[in-house]
């Protein structure tokens, strides 16, 4: 009785010789721009190759010990996918091109990870696009006709160009974030002589205050009397600012009992704006202050997208 003879399985443990290179990019997301959607959408592979597309959540703020398994999880996944796969030629693709991915990966530092990664991949043409990212995007592998971007397509959802704008008194800080990121920050004080706003260098005009008790009250009815009209001179700023920069979007930060009109801010701004009073956040960096209102944002836009499914 004759038997058919098997058909050995495709493994990333194979030691198969592959000295071709490739072009490979690293992107932090968010400080060096935005994810290349148009670009990544058009990428084919040669078949019987696909492109691979791949999330890993990893979260190195204290260092990779935090997450060993990011690469474990990596491998995981494509072995899963590989086991899936009925043509010979095509699962060899993919372990070829995963093993080339693994030791690209394998070189990274912790200094290069961030909260997450993003990868897109061929293997004819040899390419790895890899993005960190700066908000964590889940576990996803994907062996397709075309990258499958729905991780980045939430994150920049979730996460758009934002300006946010710090009010305090005199003093305005315009911060422009980029997918959770702090890209750029201006500070600017309001000059009661000129009445204008200017860019600040160095100590802050606004610590200084009057002295004796009589030109302390002048000074202080001076600046409640200004109050609106520096409210008014800072709009050109920030449409400027926003036009510049891409902002989809503001946050502005008042002390409490702020009253201006939800309207009277959006034109005043140019983008839609969402209001948030200070709560506690003297002294803290710009960068902690736009992660706290950030993900709270991303948080209930995550809410209505869910709700709305």
């Amino acid at each position: 009785m004759s038997s058919t003879p098997s058909v050995r399985p495709v493994k990333l443990t194979d030691p198969l010789r592959d000295r071709r290179r490739g072009r490979i990019s690293v992107v932090a997301l968010g400080i060096d721009g935005l994810p290349p959607f148009e670009r990544l959408r058009e990428l084919r592979a040669e078949p019987p190759g696909r492109v691979l597309s791949a999330a890993i959540g990893v979260d190195s703020r204290h260092g990779e010990a935090r997450d060993p398994s990011w690469r474990l999880r990596f491998r995981t996944n494509a072995r899963e996918h590989l086991e899936g796969l009925a043509d010979r030629s095509e699962a060899t693709i993919l372990a070829r091109l995963v093993r080339w991915i693994d030791g690209q990966l394998e070189q990274l530092t912790t200094a290069d990870l961030r909260r997450g990664l993003f990868l897109v991949a061929t293997d004819r043409p040899r390419l790895l696009d890899l993005f960190t990212l700066p908000r964590p995007a889940g576990d996803r592998f994907s062996w397709s006709e075309r990258a499958d971007l729905e991780p980045l397509e939430r994150l920049a959802a979730a996460y758009p160009t934002t300006g946010i704008v710090l009010l305090d008194g005199r003093l305005a800080r315009l911060v422009t974030t980029r997918l959770g990121d702090v890209v750029g920050e201006s500070a600017f004080w309001f000059d009661l002589d000129t009445s204008d706003w200017r860019r600040m260098e160095g100590r802050a005009p606004g610590a200084i205050v009057a002295s004796g008790a009589t030109h302390t009250d002048r000074f202080a009815r001076r600046i409640e009397a200004a109050e609106a009209q520096w409210f008014r001179e800072l709009g050109p700023l920030v449409r400027q600012t926003a036009r510049r920069e891409g902002w989809q979007r503001m946050v502005l930060i008042t002390v409490p009992g702020f009253d201006v009109a939800d309207a009277e801010l959006d034109r005043w701004a140019g983008v839609p704006v969402a209001r948030h009073e200070r709560r506690g956040w003297a002294g803290k960096p710009t960068a902690a202050i736009a992660e706290a209102i950030l993900d709270e944002l991303a948080a209930s836009v995550m809410g209505t997208a869910a709700e709305g499914a």
